[in-house]
C-alpha cells in the first residue's frame, strides 16, 4: 500500500514523521480521490491531529462526520463511506479510536 511513498515520511506541515495509518495521503489513495502514482509523489501530511500538529482537517471530516471548522464542504455520504472504509482497510488490525470499524453505519450509530 505504502509502497514507493516519499522516503523522507515527514509532515508538510509540521515536520515531524508520519506513520502510514495517519498519512492524509495513503487515505485519499485507498479511498480512490487520488490514484497511488500521484501519492507516491505528494508529501505526507497527519490525518489526525497528533501532538501540536493540527493534520488535516479537511480530509479528517471525511472520516469523523465533523465539519472541518474552517469552511470546507462537509463530504457527502458516499465520500464518508469510501474514506471510513479506507480507514478499516488501513487499521483493520490496530484501529485507533477515531477509526470507524464497520463503515458508515459504526460511526453514526
Amino acid at each position: 500500500m505504502t509502497e514507493g511513498m516519499p522516503t523522507d515520511n515527514v509532515c508538510d506541515k509540521c515536520g515531524r514523521p508520519v506513520a502510514p495509518r495517519n498519512n492524509a495521503v495513503v487515505y485519499q489513495a485507498e479511498a480512490g480521490d487520488i490514484s497511488w502514482d500521484i501519492a507516491t509523489l505528494t508529501q505526507p501530511r497527519h490525518l489526525a491531529p497528533e501532538g501540536s500538529c493540527a493534520g488535516s482537517p479537511s480530509r479528517f471530516q471525511h472520516i469523523t462526520g465533523q465539519p472541518d471548522q474552517r469552511g470546507f464542504p462537509r463530504p457527502t455520504l458516499e465520500s464518508m463511506a469510501a474514506w471510513r472504509s479506507a480507514c478499516c482497510r488501513i487499521n483493520w488490525d490496530d484501529c485507533p479510536g477515531w477509526c470507524p470499524k464497520g463503515g458508515l453505519g459504526a460511526a453514526t450509530a
